[in-house]
């Protein structure tokens, strides 16, 4: 099970703070599957992705 949030230059850690803030993968703890968060960081202009990191409950 994979939650993602992307974010437009506002980083990696933004976007995997707001998965953990707002507690996007509870919902999924009773599921047996692996559980991660996914944030990426897209660039504005339309480059593509900047950065990206993981985190797992």
């Amino acid at each position: 099970m994979i939650e993602l949030k992307l974010k437009n230059n506002g980083g990696k850690k933004a976007a995997i703070q707001q998965i953990l803030d707002n507690k996007y993968l509870e919902p999924f703890q009773a599921d047996n599957r692996k559980v991660i968060g996914l944030g990426i960081e897209l660039d504005e202009e339309g480059k593509g992705l900047l950065d990206w990191g993981i985190t797992e409950e």
